[in-house]
């Protein structure tokens, strides 16, 4: 089981400047939205994603291989996170829902501009670690306890929005 902590989670283009995010309405009916209708159907200014906790949606485990003193671990973890649908108030998955403005609206600025913006969906996201560690257990009779000393190399790759982000 796992308690998570997230931020506040924002997205951005690379190659275009996000003057403004918006989420979309709560009421909204699951119907395809067309260009024309995006002012008025993301309408939750300066929107953010939450995620809910995770209490079996995960696993995590260790395996080692111990030779007096020295001995070699993998570890490997595996966690899903759902966006939150924040009181319960979003239908239709409108929670998941973000638009990112490359122009407001210049008669509304709490309104994109028609055709200056990117749609993202967010089915959640997802953290898969895996790590290989190399160890020395210190040997001793005199003492009720057993030192350690470990060095390791890892991964953890994070998913959101089907995109994969190692980080080493």
């Amino acid at each position: 089981p796992t308690v998570s902590h997230f931020g506040n989670f924002s997205a951005k283009e690379e190659k275009a400047e996000t003057k403004k995010t918006f989420g979309l309405e709560k009421n909204y009916d699951g119907a395809k939205i067309e260009d024309n209708q995006v002012q008025n159907k993301f309408t939750i200014s300066n929107y953010s994603f939450k995620y809910e906790d995770n209490p079996f949606l995960g696993f995590a485990g260790a395996i080692g291989y111990s030779m007096e003193g020295p001995r070699i671990e993998l570890e490997v973890s595996y966690e899903t996170f759902n966006v939150k649908n924040q009181d319960n108030s979003y239908k239709n998955d409108a929670h998941m829902y973000y638009l990112l403005a490359r122009e407001v609206d210049s008669s509304s600025p709490t309104k994109p501009q028609v055709n200056k913006s990117v749609l993202l969906k967010n089915e959640g996201l997802t953290d898969f670690s895996i790590m290989l560690n190399a160890c020395y257990d210190i040997i001793t009779d005199n003492i009720s306890f057993s030192p350690y000393i470990c060095a390791g190399v890892g991964a953890d790759l994070v998913s959101m929005f089907n995109s994969i982000n190692p980080k080493l």
